[in-house]
């Protein structure tokens, strides 16, 4: 059921309710899916909060969101991690609007910022975040598509993301296709420019790719020191004892996924 629509500056947005899930539309294109009742929101907004749970919860104090769209992911991640202190980024200041107003994605500990994000990186001056999300997202013809895209443009951004990283800090990109995430993969392996200082070694050296059946988005998480999904499983369960989960729920059974070798 649509409950708010508008045309502004060419774009139509919508926001819908699908039971206890509410829905932004731009232009036809389904950009966020927030549910305040369940644990999950479904597929690939679980894939950009999941991964925190990689880390050990009270390493997580600082989160980047480039991207915010509705604010989904970031609406869970302030849920669950309430210590955190969340930055999001995003473009379209609507997206925003409709993040406050629908979502509740607002507090003492959350800052939404109206910025291009290559910029705002580029100028910005904050301690270090120990979790950045890429979700740099924006759609032609009713399709979606990277507006950053792995090229060296996007190796750019990554160079400064690397350097805006907590020294073990976990680094999220979402991709339209497993093509992408084997392109950002090999980069994080390969370029010079990601080495760690004083290491000798490459940026990221551990990752993981993350797909969910139904879903042609592949999240891939990348970290310097190892990762352990028997850690992220554990730490996921723990999460459902949190004031915030009125229906616990076990981990997603077709979200898989796969160490980059």
């Amino acid at each position: 059921m649509v409950v708010w629509q508008k045309k502004i500056d060419g774009s139509h947005y919508e926001v819908r309710t699908a039971g206890h899930s509410i829905r932004l539309y731009r232009n036809s294109v389904f950009h966020s899916q927030y549910n305040s009742q369940r644990m999950l929101n479904g597929g690939v907004w679980d894939m950009l909060w999941i991964p925190l749970c990689f880390l050990p919860p009270q390493r997580i104090r600082r989160v980047l969101m480039l991207g915010v769209g509705a604010g989904a992911a970031l609406k869970k991640i302030s849920d669950f991690f309430p210590d955190a202190e969340i930055t999001g980024v995003e473009l379209d200041r609507n997206h925003l609007r409709i993040a406050r107003r629908f979502v509740g994605l607002r507090g003492p500990s959350i800052e939404l910022v109206e910025a291009d994000a290559l910029a705002w990186v580029q100028a910005s001056e904050a301690p270090r975040y120990d979790v950045i999300i890429d979700d740099l997202f924006n759609e032609v013809d009713g399709e979606p598509y990277r507006v950053i895209n792995f090229s060296n443009r996007w190796l750019r951004l990554l160079r400064l993301l690397r350097q805006r990283l907590s020294a073990n800090g976990l680094l999220i990109a979402n991709c339209v296709k497993m093509v992408e995430a084997k392109c950002l993969t090999q980069r994080y392996r390969s370029d010079p420019s990601l080495a760690v200082s004083g290491s000798g070694k490459h940026g990221f050296n551990h990752g993981y790719v993350l797909q969910q059946q139904g879903f042609d988005n592949v999240v891939v998480a990348a970290c310097q020191q190892p990762l352990s999904t028997r850690e992220l499983k554990k730490r996921f369960g723990l999460l459902q004892l949190s004031p915030t989960v009125k229906s616990p729920v076990k981990f997603p059974a077709l979200l898989k996924l796969r160490k980059i070798a």
